[in-house]
């Protein structure tokens, strides 16, 4: 549902479940120049907080180096992110 949503707004898949030795990522779009890589969380109430709230500080750093290790791994995608 969000690949199919992204798609909708214009974003383009590079790829899917991408998993290295240090974590994974769900998805691996363009958007206009820009790698976006991104963390796809379900939830079917607000039981124990919101899907924004699923996102902190640690799962950031955590997204960030796999998108670093993405981009060493595929350096002719270099591109901002």
């Amino acid at each position: 549902m969000a690949r199919k949503y992204l798609e909708k707004k214009g974003f383009r898949l590079i790829m899917s479940n991408y998993v290295c030795k240090i974590g994974q990522v769900d998805l691996v779009m363009e958007d206009g120049g820009w790698l976006v890589f991104v963390e796809v969380k379900f939830k079917s109430d607000d039981l124990f907080g919101r899907p924004e709230e699923m996102f902190g500080r640690s799962k950031l750093a955590q997204v960030k180096r796999v998108a670093r290790w993405f981009l060493m791994e595929n350096r002719e995608m270099k591109r901002r992110f």
